[in-house]
């Protein structure tokens, strides 16, 4: 099921049903039944809010970026439009690549995408663009600063009346977590938050000692392998995104690439299996 352009608060708390169960359908003249394979698309101008486990393993974002304009479209580029304009042999070419985006998500699963801007609009649409440029420009990694004061400076600029300082706050810790760090409040004499900063999220020790022993270069056999075994989709992790891959028959490795710690435990725990 495809849900086209939706709105800027659309809520997915709606979908969760459907996505953990399947959806319902009702063909006329028959009773209705629930499809547990189905899935559901869902496209945006805006980044679906919301935040938490449940929100996080119901959902797998993908940006796609502007590429044809006013100015160039694919006439511009191919000579002929999307579709309309195709012959017999342009819908072999697009139904080969369908087969073929088929065929590797049978083989792989779900595949994540590297994030580009995306946790940039969502905390530009969960607050709004004058707090991000300020704080992107004002407020550093480890220095402390006085709560109030940046209050003022910005509700001074661009505050609203709507802008409490209790609002200001969550603001400030919804930037903490899109620098990946932590927001330590200080309290005063008169147990007020007066002092604020932001703390770089320290590393989990026992998963660093964990991930020492993982080796560098794997057989694609032995990837495969671990793959099958991933019981739950957050375990088959995008290997093709943190990997260098080479499919040649002379060099079947696959070369270890800035893995993501949590994906370098999931490994070592596969291979100690």
């Amino acid at each position: 099921m495809i849900i086209d352009d939706i709105r800027k608060n659309f809520s997915i708390e709606t979908l969760f049903y459907a996505i953990t169960t399947g959806i319902q359908v009702e063909k006329k003249n028959q009773a209705p039944f629930l499809n547990p394979d189905s899935k559901i698309v869902i496209t945006s101008n805006f980044s679906i809010q919301g935040e938490g486990d449940s929100f996080k393993r119901r959902k797998e974002e993908y940006e796609i970026s502007k590429y044809y304009s006013s100015e160039y479209s694919p006439v511009t580029e191919f000579g002929k439009n999307f579709f309309s304009d195709w012959n017999e042999f342009d819908w072999l070419l697009f139904d080969n690549l369908m087969v073929e985006c088929i065929q590797t998500y049978f083989e792989y699963g779900l595949l994540q995408a590297p994030k580009i801007n995306i946790e940039k609009r969502k905390i530009i649409e969960s607050t709004n663009i004058h707090f991000f440029k300020f704080a992107e420009e004002n407020i550093l990694i480890g220095t402390s600063y006085n709560k109030d004061g940046l209050y003022d400076e910005f509700y001074n600029d661009f505050g609203s009346k709507d802008l409490s300082k209790n609002k200001f706050t969550l603001w400030l810790k919804k930037f903490a977590e899109y620098k990946k760090c932590e927001l330590v409040m200080k309290s005063g004499t008169n147990n007020k938050v007066k002092y604020i900063f932001l703390k770089q999220k320290e590393p989990n020790k026992q998963k660093q000692e964990e991930i020492k022993d993982v080796p560098s270069v794997i057989d694609i056999e032995l990837y495969k392998k671990m793959l099958k075994k991933a019981t739950d989709a957050s375990e088959k992790v995008v290997w093709l995104k943190n990997y260098k891959t080479d499919f040649t028959l002379e060099k079947q490795v696959l070369i270890n690439k800035n893995i993501p710690e949590k994906e370098k435990v999931i490994l070592l725990q596969m291979l100690n299996e």
